[in-house]
């Protein structure tokens, strides 16, 4: 497949997506001529890009031997997981104090009904993502806090790369819909305890799959 001729921000993008999907996997080789050819583009767009996916730590590139796509940086991710999970978790307990929130319930229970729809799904991204990302967007939404995701901005693509892994390598999906159903009945019961444990489960990295992960596929780390 060629593309019509795209500037080196919409290369940057494609890339990044793939990237993101897993498309192109951690540890796989790509090389400027490949994807010269690839996008009809000339070596001195793709070096431009590739410069801007290192500064992003999306790719590593050595001397001599190749540019190679990042392996899985989990202490990176995890720190950016804690951060996000602050930050939720602030946010549910600021639901579970509001005198009024029946609103927010009912959007919630609304959003869970979508995802039980979706139960069956096995494309995160095509289908169900945009169902789970609009679930934390109405608990950030709801309290005023959805700037302060903007703390971890830079981190989305590793967080999404990696959360696109653990789905499709755990088949989440279904695991997903309850955690988010615990987190709902925990705001309906006025338990933070519950709601903390819950969302620290649901977003946070579990190291016993990761550890058969590493096994399984150990270029990806």
């Amino acid at each position: 497949m060629k593309y019509a001729l795209l500037s080196t921000t919409e290369i940057l993008e494609d890339l990044c997506d793939k990237i993101r999907r897993l498309e192109l996997t951690p540890g796989s080789k790509i090389s400027e001529n490949e994807m010269a050819s690839f996008y009809n583009v000339s070596r001195s767009s793709i070096r431009t890009v590739f410069s801007k996916l290192e500064q992003m730590f999306l790719i590593l590139r050595y001397p001599q031997i190749g540019t190679f796509i990042s392996p899985f940086d989990l202490n990176h991710i995890r720190n950016a997981l804690y951060v996000r999970d602050l930050v939720e978790v602030d946010a549910v307990e600021e639901i579970i104090n509001l005198e009024e929130k029946e609103g927010i319930i009912s959007s919630l229970q609304a959003n869970i009904h979508l995802q039980e729809m979706l139960r069956d799904s096995q494309d995160y991204e095509a289908e169900f993502k945009k169902n789970d990302t609009a679930f934390h967007k109405i608990i950030l939404d709801s309290v005023g806090k959805s700037g302060l995701m903007d703390i971890i901005k830079d981190s989305s693509i590793h967080i999404d790369r990696w959360k696109n892994f653990d789905i499709w390598y755990r088949k989440k999906i279904n695991l997903i819909i309850e955690e988010h159903t615990q987190i709902l009945e925990s705001i309906k019961k006025n338990d933070f305890v519950m709601a903390k444990e819950v969302m620290k489960k649901h977003l946070l990295i579990d190291d016993f799959y990761v550890m058969q992960a590493r096994v399984e596929f150990p270029n990806y780390f």
